[in-house]
């Protein structure tokens, strides 16, 4: 397309007259509409920068998974729901369930709310969520307690969460569940050097730890693995806790046969989709030991 300025553009050269009858008068005609067609044209938009992140909110940000929950919707498992916590805000948020919007059960205020979709801000870290600040909370029922489950019952939601300390669980959760192991979890001297190694090892690992909160040897030995997983919290080996019933019910678990757990605490180490090896009851003394002399051999 012929561009329309191109047409009125006038070259004047140093010491240049307009010539012929009328020529300074065509002359200012033809600067004046060029001037009006380059004030009218289009001008290059400057790129714009990207926007900054949402801001989160202040008191209801980083939830993260949590396994203390069991959840039942209209009296019956939602076993896709996903149960987050946040210390910050002493609240839980329950997402995949039948009802689509999300809920946030307020611990502090017993206020059952639903969350906008859009007001969910997903972070970096591995399931791990803020809400976004202004959030639009939308009240649908009060929260009632029963022990130590939670009971919701409100306008087109009706809902359970059940404690449970069987099953799987975070270290937070064991705490949580056993603060008896906070003791020995402040007090175990961890070697330092061995977190190092652990923390230059290239390949990521998931640990798997059977124990049962009526163990004594788990009593004595759970707080120091949970010292090492904080240690080792920004490495890529994770650690998973699977909480058992007592005998004869321990060895009727699935998990328990499929892994030949036999004494407790046992921890089965696996690297990618291969097992690397396991730790078995006083074996976990020194966890970091442990852990390294296994997967050092994997890096050899």
């Amino acid at each position: 397309m012929t561009d329309p300025t191109a047409r009125c553009c006038v070259t004047l050269r140093p010491g240049a007259r307009a010539r012929g009858p009328g020529g300074a008068a065509r002359l200012g005609l033809a600067l004046g509409l060029t001037a009006a067609l380059l004030a009218t044209a289009p001008r290059a938009q400057a790129a714009p920068d990207d926007p900054p992140p949402p801001a989160r909110h202040e008191r209801l940000c980083d939830f993260a998974f949590t396994g203390r929950y069991q959840v039942f919707v209209a009296g019956r498992p939602a076993a896709e729901a996903a149960v987050s916590y946040s210390r910050e805000g002493d609240a839980l948020l329950v997402q995949n369930t039948a009802y689509g919007a999300p809920f946030l059960i307020d611990l502090k205020t017993e206020v059952v709310s639903r969350v906008r979709s859009e007001d969910l801000l997903r972070r970096p870290e591995r399931d791990r969520y803020d809400l976004r600040a202004g959030a639009v909370l939308e009240p649908v029922a009060r929260l009632k307690r029963q022990g130590g489950d939670l009971l919701v019952d409100g306008e087109g939601l009706v809902a359970r969460l059940n404690l449970r300390t069987l099953g799987e669980l975070s270290g937070q959760d064991v705490l949580d569940l056993f603060p008896e192991y906070r003791r020995d979890l402040d007090s175990y001297p961890v070697d330092g050097r061995l977190i190092e190694q652990l923390s230059r090892l290239e390949q990521g690992a998931e640990v798997v730890v059977y124990f049962g909160g009526w163990c004594h040897t788990c009593k004595r030995l759970l707080g120091r693995v949970l010292r090492v997983e904080q240690e080792l919290a920004d490495t890529s080996i994770r650690f998973r806790y699977y909480s058992l019933p007592r005998p004869p019910e321990m060895f009727r678990d699935e998990a328990v046969r499929q892994n030949n757990v036999r004494k407790l605490p046992t921890g089965t180490v696996q690297v990618g989709e291969r097992a690397a090896g396991s730790i078995v009851s006083l074996a976990w003394t020194r966890p970091e030991s442990a852990l390294f002399q296994i997967l050092a051999r994997q890096g050899s």
